[in-house]
């Protein structure tokens, strides 16, 4: 049974609202062509089967320019989403690694896609994922977790956001957050408390001894909020410390 005019001109205009809204872009300014990244994934099947981390960022810094440049509907991002894990997971089994949590956890999140700029973002966790994976079977490179503490410690005495360490590492925020503590075993804000309260116990054994000074060479702004910090991850406050130590000295 054919459509009629109406319902075919509403059905178009539905689904041009729905790209616009994707793309995140005005309905006049969209020109739909085929995102055509198909060739990517036996380049990087066999990128994977190599342990060749270089070629998979290849791969996917190609496929993020696609992306980005190139007007396409949801229906075709989710075609290539789905032929994306199929290579990853082939290239993966060629290894012994056909189940791996740090990779699937992320393809899991994938039907939640639902506008351009979080694809890039996906695509930049799952390259992640992947090089971390090629790293701990012999490939190149430091892991996400280990460029998190470069970052922490080198930046000790500043402000640390979130979106800062996951910057550094090339990673979105919440591929950060869900790495970190399934490599650490603790969350990256605790790590962060736990090395800036190392970093005041060092001051203090240095001869430091006025509390609002440590907290405010350490980044914080409330001295309350270092108190709070500190007897967190130490069991005493700060002055407590203070004062131990001064008696044992």
């Amino acid at each position: 049974m054919s459509l009629s005019p109406r319902y075919r001109e509403a059905r178009e205009a539905l689904e041009l609202s729905l790209t616009a809204h994707y793309l995140e872009k005005d309905e006049s300014t969209i020109s739909v062509r085929p995102l055509e990244v198909d060739s990517s994934f036996p380049k990087l099947e066999l990128s994977i089967r190599a342990k060749d981390s270089v070629g998979c960022r290849a791969v996917f810094m190609r496929m993020r320019e696609l992306v980005k440049s190139v007007d396409h509907t949801l229906s075709q991002l989710e075609f290539s989403v789905s032929a994306l894990r199929s290579a990853v997971s082939s290239g993966l089994s060629s290894l012994g690694l056909g189940e791996n949590t740090a990779v699937d956890d992320i393809f899991e999140n994938a039907d939640f896609l639902s506008r351009r700029s979080e694809v890039i973002l996906f695509l930049s966790d799952v390259e992640n994922a992947l090089v971390g994976v090629l790293e701990s079977t012999g490939g190149a490179g430091g892991s996400v977790a280990d460029r998190a503490r470069e970052y922490v410690l080198s930046h000790i005495t500043e402000r640390i956001s979130l979106s800062d360490v996951a910057d550094y590492a090339c990673v979105s925020p919440g591929y950060m957050s869900k790495s970190f503590k399934r490599i650490m075993g603790m969350s990256l804000v605790d790590y962060i408390n736990q090395q800036k309260v190392i970093k005041a116990k060092e001051m203090m054994g240095s001869g430091e001894t006025r509390i609002a000074d440590i907290a405010l060479s350490l980044g914080f702004t409330n001295i309350y909020y270092f108190s709070k910090v500190f007897r967190k991850v130490e069991g005493i406050p700060p002055t407590e410390y203070l004062r131990r130590s001064s008696r044992e000295l």
